[in-house]
């Protein structure tokens, strides 16, 4: 199995990342930060012949004092947990997140490009010999694919009346 990879979970609307933490841990030098961490950090393309191509960043990692030994290296452990609207199962050294592609997709700031992003400080924790070490986890996952204009309701307060959109008569749509 490569560190990071992905399949669709039986439909074409649920994505299945599947990333081997203990064979892709490794130091994660942040140039311009004076904190040092120990963690997980790939991305990966998804292409699809039929459907749009999507890229996936995963980013985990260790938040304990640097000169433990077992923040070096992904002990492992079995929990199960939510990250925004997808799921993470952690199964030893496995970590599987589930992406339902039917979340409330957002646009870059960027591109303007669909994307689902989500973040947690604390996503889960393992106890060590060396004490209890917390997981930050961060998900990037953006569709490359055909873009889909997406129109931000602008509201405009008129007659006592919230009109999603603007007045349908001025046609006043923000793109």
């Amino acid at each position: 199995m490569e560190l990071m990879d992905w399949r669709y979970a039986g439909q074409k609307y649920i994505v299945e990342i599947t990333a081997d933490l203990d064979r892709g841990w490794r130091f994660l030098e942040k140039k311009g930060s004076k904190r040092e961490y120990w963690g997980f950090d790939r991305q990966i393309h998804l292409p699809d012949k039929t459907d749009p191509e999507f890229w996936c960043h995963l980013y985990v990692v260790a938040i304990g004092p640097i000169k433990w030994k077992s923040v070096r290296t992904f002990p492992g452990t079995s929990c199960r947990c939510e990250l925004g609207c997808n799921s993470v199962l952690v199964e030893g050294p496995l970590m599987v997140v589930v992406i339902p592609l039917l979340n409330a997709w957002r646009p870059t700031n960027e591109s303007g490009r669909e994307r689902i992003y989500e973040k947690s400080e604390s996503l889960f924790s393992i106890t060590t010999l060396d004490g209890v070490i917390r997981y930050r986890v961060q998900l990037w996952f953006v569709n490359l694919g055909q873009r889909r204009m997406l129109v931000r309701s602008e509201y405009e307060k008129g007659d006592g009346v919230a009109l999603v959109g603007g007045r349908p008569e001025s046609n006043r749509r923000k793109f």
